[in-house]
């Protein structure tokens, strides 16, 4: 048996971006649903910046580790599992 790490991202980058539906009945609605809109695109992308950044400081973190540079992976939650090395395992499909 082989004891993998599993490293997940924070929660609140892994929840999806808010839907809004439009409800009104007019063109001062549509305006101000318009604004909604461009509010939660500025949020959704901000969110997006986060997870890659996230994700690069994963990436440069793990290259470290495999150099024998460093070994602390802190990032998000992380798991550890019990991995039972199948043949389809070690043949990586």
């Amino acid at each position: 048996m082989v004891k993998k790490e599993i490293v997940l991202p924070p929660h609140e980058l892994t929840t999806p971006c808010p839907y809004t539906e439009f409800k009104g009945k007019t063109e001062g609605d549509l305006v101000l649903y318009v604004l909604e809109l461009q509010q939660t695109l500025d949020e959704c992308n901000l969110k997006q910046e986060k997870e890659s950044e996230w994700f690069n400081d994963l990436k440069a973190r793990l290259e470290r580790t495999s150099d024998g540079r460093g070994t602390e992976l802190s990032l998000g939650t992380s798991y550890n599992v019990d991995y039972v090395q199948t043949e389809a395992n070690r043949r990586g499909t």
